[in-house]
Order: structure tokens, then C-alpha cells, then sequence
């Protein structure tokens, strides 16, 4: 059965997929804290970890002037625990004549209805890596 605190953060997080399908930084910007946290590894170009909403939409920003609009994300499975909410997902790119597609797992931390952090886990960073590089 899920609780109502697993509910609510479900429901943040796929605005936030959704969000982020259609390019809405606006809508994004509302659904994450000031102070948020993007915790991932570096690879190429990309930082890996994004102090603060600003970086963390400045880095979803990268992705889509990187790739010409090129890159877009699957999410596959969604399933909460808490205030923690897991997602598999698939994403695809090209740039620079290079094709991209990675499975990885975040998992967002969800408070007062927006996201506080995300921890992002590639499947294979090399590969990713070699991508963005």
C-alpha cells in the first residue's frame, strides 16, 4: 500500500519527467528547492554534481544545447519508499556523431512537495562518459 507522503512524492517527480520531456525549465524550476542537490559522477562535459536549483537547470540546459535537442529521457519504473522515490530509466542522445543509450536509476528525495536531492546512477559510465566527452 502506498502512503500518502509516497503518493505526493510520486506525483512530484513524474511532473518533473514530464517537465523535462516537454523543455519546461519553468515548471522544473518550481518543482525543485533553492538548495537542491544533483549528485551524479562527472562525464565529458557534464559537472556531475549541481549545487543548487540554478546549476542543477543550468546542466539539464547543457544537455539540450549539447545534443541540438537530441536527448530525451524514458522513465521506466517508478516506485517509492518514504520521501524517496526510485525511477529506471533510459536515455537516448546523439552528438557530435556519437549515439547515446544509457539505463541509469535516480533516486529523488522529496520534501514539502519539492525535490531537496537527486543521486543519479548510471548503468555504464564509460560509455556515458565517452558520450558527452
Amino acid at each position: 500500500m502506498t502512503t500518502q507522503t509516497e503518493h505526493d512524492a510520486l506525483a512530484v517527480v513524474r511532473l518533473g519527467f514530464d517537465a523535462f520531456a516537454a523543455g519546461d525549465l519553468v515548471a522544473l524550476s518550481e518543482l525543485f528547492e533553492k538548495d537542491a542537490n544533483w549528485r551524479a559522477a562527472p562525464a565529458g562535459v557534464l559537472p556531475g554534481d549541481c549545487i543548487g536549483r540554478d546549476a542543477i537547470l543550468a546542466m539539464f540546459a547543457q544537455l539540450g544545447s549539447e545534443t541540438h535537442g537530441e536527448f530525451h529521457v524514458t522513465p521506466h519504473t517508478f516506485a517509492a519508499s518514504g520521501n524517496q522515490v526510485f525511477v529506471s530509466t533510459t536515455d537516448y542522445g546523439k552528438r557530435n556523431g556519437k549515439t547515446l543509450e544509457g539505463d541509469q536509476v535516480l533516486v529523488f528525495t522529496v520534501v514539502d512537495g519539492k525535490v531537496r536531492e537527486v543521486k543519479f546512477y548510471e548503468h555504464d559510465h564509460p560509455a556515458t562518459a565517452a558520450f558527452w566527452s
